[in-house]
């Protein structure tokens, strides 16, 4: 239960933050995860 409390928290504040313009392109967000596993 704490583990769905949690990723709904990150939710909201992930929804927050795209409202608020922080959001970045999926394309952006791929080289990023990309880049710092060293692929």
């Amino acid at each position: 239960m704490q583990e769905k409390i949690e990723l709904l928290e990150e939710v909201q504040k992930a929804e927050a933050q795209i409202s608020a313009g922080l959001g970045i392109s999926n394309s952006d967000a791929r080289a990023q995860v990309l880049k710092s596993i060293g692929s």
